[in-house]
Formats: C-alpha cells, sequence, structure tokens
C-alpha cells in the first residue's frame, strides 16, 4: 500500500499500476497485471450479487437470479451516469456500509461479552476449540491443517481486495504529492480499524 502510494506520489498516471509495472519491469508483466487486475473484479462483482442474492433468501423465496439480475443492473447503471450523481451513490453506500459495520462490532462484542439469548461469555473459545489448525473437508493431519490455512488465506485475502484502489485517481488529484500521501495514511488506518479489529471480533463469535 505505502510503495504504490509512493508511485503515484512521484509518478501520476492513469494507467495506475499497470503503467508502473511496464515502465520498470516488463510491458508483459503490465499486460499480466491489468488482464489479472480485470478479472479479479469482474470475479468480485459476481461473488457480491450472489452473496446479495443469498441475504436476501433469508426474507424471501424471491428466485436468486431476479436478484443478481437487478444487481447487476443498478451496478451498471451507476456507472454510466453522470459522474457527479455516481459519486453521490457511493458516498452513500460507503456511509451505510460503515454504519452497517459499526453495528456489527457492537453486536459481536455483546455477544462475546454474553448478551446473547444464551447468556454465554464467548471469550476467546473458539480460538481452543475447535481451534486455528483444524481439518479441511475431512482431510487430517498436518495436511489438513495446511489446507485449511491455505483456504482462510485465499478468503482474507480476497476481502482485502481494493485497498489500491486510492492510487488509481492519482492522475486526476488536483495535487497528487499532497492528497495521495494523506489518503494512503488514512486507508492504512481503515484497516487497521475496519479489517483486523472485524476479524478479531469475527473470530469470536
Amino acid at each position: 500500500m505505502q510503495s504504490i502510494a509512493e508511485l503515484a506520489t512521484l509518478l501520476p498516471s492513469a494507467g495506475s499500476f499497470p503503467h508502473w509495472a511496464t515502465r520498470f519491469i516488463d510491458p508483459s508483466v503490465g499486460f499480466s497485471l491489468a488482464i489479472s487486475y480485470g478479472y479479479c473484479y469482474t470475479i468480485a462483482i459476481a461473488s457480491e450479487v450472489s452473496a446479495a442474492a443469498v441475504v436476501v433468501s433469508y426474507w424471501t423465496d424471491i428466485t436468486p437470479a431476479v436478484v443478481i439480475t437487478v444487481g447487476l443492473v443498478l451496478i451498471l447503471a451507476f456507472n454510466l451516469v453522470n459522474v457527479r450523481f455516481y459519486g453521490d451513490v457511493e458516498v452513500i453506500s460507503g456511509s451505510i456500509k460503515v454504519l452497517c459495520f459499526l453495528g456489527l462490532l457492537i453486536v459481536a462484542i455483546v455477544i462475546t461479552a454474553g448478551g446473547a439469548p444464551n447468556h454465554q461469555t464467548t471469550g476467546f473459545r473458539y480460538w481452543h476449540n475447535p481451534g486455528a489448525w483444524t481439518n479441511y473437508n475431512g482431510i487430517t493431519g498436518s495436511t489438513g491443517h495446511f489446507l485449511g490455512f491455505l483456504s482462510s488465506f485465499v478468503n482474507a485475502s480476497f476481502s482485502f481486495i481494493g485497498v489500491e484502489t486510492v492510487v488509481i485517481a492519482a492522475a486526476e488529484a488536483v495535487d497528487p504529492h499532497e492528497s495521495i500521501p494523506k489518503a494512503a495514511r488514512r486507508v492504512t488506518y481503515r484497516i487497521a480499524l475496519f479489517y483486523v479489529l472485524g476479524a478479531l471480533l469475527i473470530g469470536m463469535i
């Protein structure tokens, strides 16, 4: 995060990190990075609308295809409208996400402290049973433990994508030498608060 922020501050470019890879390493690396990055966000969008269908199915029996289609149409529509309206949508949706996450943190603390209907204090119980090194899909021994770790690592890494977006608009910033370092530092603090603290509390309930 800090490394690409330094590059964006020194060499703000509309091509962002694929451009830097092309310039400092090799054009083939920049091409591969751009393709994999585009594919990553294609999969991320599909994952998010699929997760939305699962969440909605908790309240209603509506066909998942309807929820997925509506989600994709909304995403496309928001990306085709005026940039000012798109910015407003981003601010509103971002604020809702932050409020929901803060609510989740509070609920996690309450449940961990014994505020759930069963009034049982969980604490760090699940850190010992089943513990960090559990079997994966019935595979026992060291192999199962290692595969379980890899599975968790992949999920955690996938959830971590997006922190690099702070440097994508560096070429359009009014003063990238001033704004990009500030934005990068704020992202670091927010990761520590929302991601690390969130993962800690979710692992306790």
